[in-house]
């Protein structure tokens, strides 16, 4: 059985081509002022940074800084500041560390509850072990 490309330019959307991207933080005053006299040859303008969306009003995911908190100090743990369920996921996380806290090596390959649990959305997700 033979097999065909299926991204090409061809058969994408041909915007996708003339779209720039960069890693460095850019100062976005000059769009926007574009962009607000009219002068842009665009209608709009997306903000996205990968490396800091907070950056760009994103706001922050208060579960994810709940569950380092957690991992990282047993006071926070074993505190009323974060709920049940942020405690219990941290447990099984530090359940993975030789030591059972954050402070301690764990193997070149990662922690194994969080391996696993990657391991088992992506078989989820995409159907395959």
């Amino acid at each position: 059985m033979s097999y065909e490309k299926v991204l090409t330019q061809r058969t994408c959307y041909e915007g996708l081509f003339d779209t720039h991207f960069s890693m460095v933080n850019l100062d976005l005053s000059v769009p926007v002022q574009m962009l607000n006299n009219g002068t842009a040859p665009f209608k709009k303008l997306t903000r996205c940074n990968m490396g800091n969306p907070c950056g760009v009003g994103q706001k922050e995911i208060t579960v994810v800084r709940q569950l380092i908190a957690a991992c990282l100090s047993p006071e926070i743990r074993e505190s009323n500041l974060i709920p049940e369920d942020v405690k219990a996921r941290a447990n099984v996380i530090l359940s993975g560390c030789p030591g059972g806290n954050s402070g301690s090596y764990c193997a070149t390959e990662g922690i194994e509850p969080i391996r696993v649990g990657v391991a088992e959305y992506i078989t989820k997700q995409d159907g395959y072990p």
